[in-house]
Parts: structure tokens; sequence; C-alpha cells
């Protein structure tokens, strides 16, 4: 089964102690290679408030080709680019990247940083592609955002 479902189960099960076990296992596992380890890690430090780890972890799992650590390091890029261009477009790679792997929230930033470049072609190929997967969660956002 997935890591860290896995791991927030066990989590309620053993507790504190459970939780130092889970993280030392998922960053063994990100040492070993593991991309899922470093979700894992990042997905815990922000349950934990602890946005700066988190942040550290996603880097290191996006740059490992972890996508939901790809999603977060991307969304991170745009809210620290303050206009920079190059730093949009790394973002626009990274969540381009993420989306090809199937990552859905990833789908949408890319539509939306592509819409911040001015490039509305390319950002109409990932609003097509959030309504191919059929999410209505996504679907509903990108209209409420007026990508629909």
């Amino acid at each position: 089964g997935d890591r860290a479902a896995g791991g927030v189960l066990a989590v309620a099960y053993m507790g504190a102690r459970g939780s130092q076990l889970i993280g030392n296992t998922d960053r063994r596992c990100a040492q070993l290679g593991d991309a899922r380890g470093f979700g894992a890690l990042a997905s815990m430090a922000l349950e934990g408030n602890d946005t700066e780890t988190a942040r550290q972890w996603a880097k290191l799992g996006a740059d490992a080709g972890e996508p939901w650590c790809m999603l977060r390091h991307g969304i991170e890029l745009i809210n620290n680019a303050q206009g920079n261009r190059a730093a949009l477009v790394e973002a626009r790679d990274l969540l381009e990247r993420a989306a090809q792997l199937g990552q859905i929230d990833a789908m949408s930033m890319a539509a939306n940083v592509n819409s911040m470049l001015g490039d509305e072609s390319r950002s109409r190929r990932y609003v097509d592609m959030v309504v191919q997967t059929g999410n209505t969660d996504a679907i509903e956002r990108l209209r409420r955002h007026g990508f629909l």
C-alpha cells in the first residue's frame, strides 16, 4: 500500500513515538532513493506546522522526481517568484513534469503558471488535461478561478 497512508494509520495507533519511528523509516527510504519517503516527510512536517522543514523535504523529493513534492516545490517557487520570470519558468517546468506523472493538482497549477507567463495555449492544454481526468473537485476549482 501507500507508505504515507500507512504511516498516518500507524501514527494514529502508536502515538508520538510511532511518529518518530515512521519519520526515521521514511528518512531511511528517502536516503535509499525511494522518493515517496520525501513526500511522507514533507507531509509530516506540514502536519506539524513546520513549513521550513516541509519545504526542504519537498525540494529534495522534487529533485528525486516525486510528483507531490514537485507540486509543493513548484507552488513554493511561484509564491516566492515576485515577478521573476525565470523562477516562474522553473516552477512551470516542474509542475508540468508532475502533471505528466498524473498529479492532478500539478495539472491545475501548470495551467495557472502558464497563464501567468502569458502562454494561454499551453495553459489550455493543462486545463484540458484536468477535464479529461474527470476529477470534479479539480474541475470546479478551475471553474472558480475562471479557467472554464
